[in-house]
């Protein structure tokens, strides 16, 4: 059986519930063997990911976060500078790593992707399944 490593970032408490539960659901179908890992924020994602595909006990990759435009160029900052590293990772690696990291305007956006007929949650497992498959 295939493992996966999930890290997710708990700082929305709420938006990483849904798009958790739309992952579980569709793992229910594909059965994946899956460990979580909780980081405090986005930018802390890159580096459990890296630090796990070291150990290489993982087959796949999921990530999971939320990034909110604000007054400043930071969040432009921080999810450029993410994503670029997780694709680094993923070439370097050999292993995908599905980007479930929604980079929005505001709140009610990032829970429209977590929750609901627009959820988002399930699409990054999805293409981490697709690599695998």
């Amino acid at each position: 059986m295939k493992k996966i490593a999930v890290v997710y970032s708990d700082y929305y408490e709420e938006i990483i519930k849904g798009l958790l539960s739309e992952f579980k659901k569709l793992n229910e179908t594909l059965g994946y063997d899956v460990e979580y890992f909780m980081v405090p924020g986005s930018m802390e994602i890159p580096f459990v990911v890296k630090k796990l595909m070291l150990e290489n006990k993982f087959d796949g990759y999921v990530t999971y976060g939320c990034i909110i435009e604000g007054q400043s160029y930071h969040n432009f900052v921080l999810q450029n500078s993410i994503y670029h590293h997780l694709l680094g990772l993923s070439l370097e690696f050999m292993k995908p790593v599905g980007f479930g990291i929604l980079t929005v305007k505001n709140y009610e956006q990032a829970l429209a992707r977590a929750v609901g007929p627009k959820a988002r949650g399930a699409e990054a497992l999805e293409a981490v399944h697709k690599l695998l498959s």
